[in-house]
């Protein structure tokens, strides 16, 4: 049986005899509180989006194959805090790993509160200025004249394979180190806006209109992407 709170977590032992076999000795094995049914554990064709990664998965479509692993960390070399560890293998010179993005779904993934989850349903995130911390390892901005770029992204669940998106459109990496991303969502369109984490602005612009079918109101995934601007490498994002 599941146990279907994060309240008790401790791992239930279990025995049972295995008659297939004609076994008579016990078998051990352990019950782990699930966090999202049937995501915990294991992958599939779009990765892993369990325990590991506190629901954040990597893509891999076939021309978003930058980033190649995804992981929690309990305390980040950079920040001393938990956070996502994103390993990147960014190649401009190659079509399938131009680009790589990350994402959590808040149907499978809902938030937390007090000490139970709640059921997973979209967000309203209308008129909510979204904002993501980044630490960027040495050479993520690429070379002046073609820079390596970053964007949030939005998505609204029309349908199984309807996905319509408010995009905060692209925006030059200003070097490496901590970097804040940006975005307000709303329905129509909106920008992305770069700051130190110190609160200095280096960098805002516009993104194209939300798609058709968008609606803030609604959001079911959001994440991050990020993209070579020429044939070059990029390596080691950390989200915190």
């Amino acid at each position: 049986m599941r146990s279907r709170s994060l309240a008790h977590p401790a791992l239930v032992l279990i025995a049972f005899t295995s008659l297939a076999r004609g076994q008579s000795e016990p078998i051990n094995g352990w019950n782990h509180p699930w966090m999202a049914y049937g995501h915990d554990f294991g992958s599939n064709a779009w990765g892993h989006d369990g325990v590991i990664t506190s629901g954040w998965t990597y893509q891999t479509h076939p021309t978003t194959q930058g980033f190649t692993d995804t992981r929690r960390v309990g305390s980040s070399v950079y920040s001393g805090v938990p956070a996502l560890q994103i390993t990147a293998d960014i190649a401009g010179y190659i079509p399938s790993k131009m680009s790589g993005e990350v994402e959590l779904s808040a149907l499978n993934h809902p938030p937390l509160m007090g000490m139970r989850r709640v059921r997973g349903a979209p967000l309203n995130l209308d008129g909510v200025t979204a904002r993501m911390r980044v630490w960027l390892p040495p050479g993520s901005a690429g070379p002046p004249n073609a820079p390596n770029g970053i964007e949030l992204f939005f998505k609204t669940r029309a349908s199984d394979t309807s996905w319509p998106s408010l995009r905060s459109g692209w925006q030059n990496i200003p070097g490496d180190g901590c970097l804040e991303i940006a975005a307000a969502v709303r329905n129509g369109s909106t920008g992305t806006a770069i700051f130190s984490c110190a609160g200095d602005p280096l960098g805002a612009g516009a993104g194209p209109a939300a798609e058709a079918g968008f609606d803030a109101r609604s959001v079911a995934l959001f994440g991050d992407r990020c993209e070579a601007g020429h044939k070059h490498d990029t390596a080691g994002i950390r989200l915190s």
